[in-house]
């Protein structure tokens, strides 16, 4: 589940995605041990065409345009700004936006709502009865979204249906100072917020308050990503570089992943699927410098705890991961090119779920700019990318497919 990290820049990076060049790895990197190093040079994956030629590239101008030899759709009255995170349930895909435009700025923010299938805008959510601030979060099932107001110190539930307000969700029983992750499963919303160190958990139906977590034995310092899955939780600690799991039904606290055991470095973002969980790290703090590589996928066992391995595949500031099925899928600033160098801005990776190996990459044209800003979500046979480009105010989102990472669908602000 996405959520910003709280330490450096933020940390969602895909700076451009509406042109883009898709490898098949042949030979992929596998997990290596956990008492090797994280960070130290690795040889990159040896790349071949052999599951399938690379997509055709859109022109620089075409691919700003939203339009060109892959199908796209031009948004021209989104009017939302500033693109912060994305969510996926059923036909539907809502996007978060910390700014509407269309209202001089001053509305906050705004949620769009697009087909999953046609990529056809359906409306732009926004008003004073929503109480969107600057939203940061949102997470959705078959009926309802959930958006978090990063300077509201709220959640607005919306139904998907109609896009219509159902409650703000607020106050100071439910403790929000600055909430950041969210994650649904079954009956219940948990909201992660950073500064306060704890977790809220509200009914998803009545939205009524069930419990705040909190205390030292949680180890919550700066808690920013959230995932449920079955009866537990986890939950990334930035600022301790260590992973909190909780039971979801009592809310008793199950144990502690830590580093340097489980090398967790600047834990950005987490994902379970399976009998598995997948922490992307981002490693901000321990080796973010010129010409200095960084970033690795930790693996947990959902069931017993154990450290099942590190991934090897250098992927620079991993920001955001999404798992499902056979997959696992994480947004990076760059996958550096084979010899070494600089990669593109921005790049996707896909893991196997099962032995850790790079599957494939995409990695965007080189016409956008150097402000990583993004986030990724996967359904179903799909992975959705937001991208967005601040310095010449682009967005959009990218749809790829799960098995193959060809790009289905570009959709251009």
């Amino acid at each position: 589940m996405r959520a910003r990290t709280k330490t450096g820049p933020v940390l969602t990076g895909i700076c451009a995605v509406a042109a883009l060049a898709v490898s098949a790895c042949s030979q992929g990197q596998p997990l290596v041990p956990r008492s090797a190093s994280p960070v130290p040079p690795r040889p990159r994956a040896t790349v071949s065409a052999g599951g399938g030629a690379a997509l055709p590239t859109l022109s620089a101008r075409a691919a700003r345009d939203g339009r060109g030899m892959l199908p796209g759709i031009r948004i021209r009255w989104w009017g939302a700004e500033i693109p912060t995170a994305i969510a996926a349930a059923g036909n539907r895909l809502w996007v978060a936006n910390s700014l509407y435009a269309a209202t001089g700025g001053n509305d906050g923010g705004a949620v769009t709502e697009l087909s999953a299938s046609t990529g056809a805008p359906i409306r732009v959510i926004s008003g004073r009865r929503y109480r969107l601030t600057d939203p940061e979060a949102i997470a959705a099932d078959s009926g309802r979204v959930w958006v978090v107001n990063g300077n509201g110190g709220s959640v607005t539930e919306l139904d998907a249906g109609t896009g219509a307000p159902i409650r703000v969700i607020s106050g100071r029983r439910y403790r929000f100072s600055d909430p950041w992750g969210i994650a649904v499963g079954g009956t219940s919303v948990w909201v992660a917020d950073g500064d306060g160190g704890l977790l809220t958990e509200f009914s998803a139906g009545t939205g009524a308050l069930i419990r705040v977590i909190s205390g030292q034995r949680y180890q919550l310092s700066g808690p920013a990503a959230i995932t449920a899955a079955g009866n537990r939780l986890w939950v990334t600690n930035p600022e301790s570089n260590s992973v909190t799991e909780i039971n979801a039904t009592t809310g008793a606290l199950l144990r502690v992943f830590s580093a340097p055991r489980y090398q967790l470095s600047t834990p950005a973002a987490v994902a379970a699927s399976g009998n598995s969980v997948w922490v992307a790290n981002s490693d901000y703090n321990g080796s973010a410098e010129v010409g200095a590589r960084s970033g690795w996928v930790t693996e947990i066992s959902a069931t017993t705890g154990a450290l099942l391995g590190v991934s090897s595949a250098p992927l620079d500031w991993a920001s955001e991961i999404a798992a499902g099925g056979a997959g696992v899928w994480v947004l990076t600033n760059d996958i550096p090119p084979k010899g070494g160098g600089m990669g593109p801005d921005g790049s996707v990776a896909e893991l196997s779920a099962t032995s850790g190996r790079l599957a494939w990459s995409v990695s965007s044209a080189p016409f956008g700019t150097s402000a990583p800003g993004g986030a990724i979500t996967a359904a179903g046979a799909r992975v959705w990318v937001l991208g967005r480009d601040n310095f010449d105010a682009r967005y959009w989102v990218a749809g790829l497919s799960a098995a193959t990472g060809k790009l289905i669908r570009v959709i251009a602000s």
